[in-house]
């Protein structure tokens, strides 16, 4: 009998951030291909590129949060809380941001807080994710 709980949350929280990473993988390339198709346009939804580029960098933000580690085990090592923070606010910050955009975008000279508030939140997390993306690999820093 098998009296460790870590063991057996483990594969649990695994399946879950599995299937998000799996649903937001699919939210980006249906996405990225509504976008090549036009089918925002056909279906009445005018965008600006800006503004599609924070949906999509919405969704791929928490991707990156959620299934990349620094650790050398990655498969068995469990989603740090701080990294489900930044994949929530950075999700939330960046959604913000696309909806607010035709707003935002008129309002820019007057420096409106709410969008430096999410501008700068994008801004941090964006260096954080290419930190993490370049301290994973050697073979992904290559550009770095």
């Amino acid at each position: 009998m098998n009296t460790d709980t870590t063991s057996e949350s483990a594969p649990q929280q695994n399946r879950a951030s599995k299937g998000v990473t799996a649903f937001l993988a699919v939210v980006l390339t249906l996405g990225s291909i509504a976008w090549a198709a036009d089918l925002f346009r056909k279906v009445g939804l005018l965008l600006y590129t800006e503004q599609f580029l924070c949906g999509i960098l919405a969704v791929a933000l928490p991707l990156v949060f959620l299934s990349i580690r620094v650790t050398r085990n990655r498969e068995r090592v469990p989603i740090p809380w701080y990294d489900i923070v930044a994949a929530v606010v950075g999700f939330l910050a960046l959604t913000y941001i696309a909806v607010r955009y035709p707003v935002l975008a008129e309002l820019v000279a007057a420096g409106p807080v709410d969008g430096l508030i999410s501008g700068t939140i994008m801004v941090v997390l964006v260096i954080e994710v290419i930190v993490v993306i370049c301290s994973g690999s050697d073979a992904a820093c290559t550009a770095c």
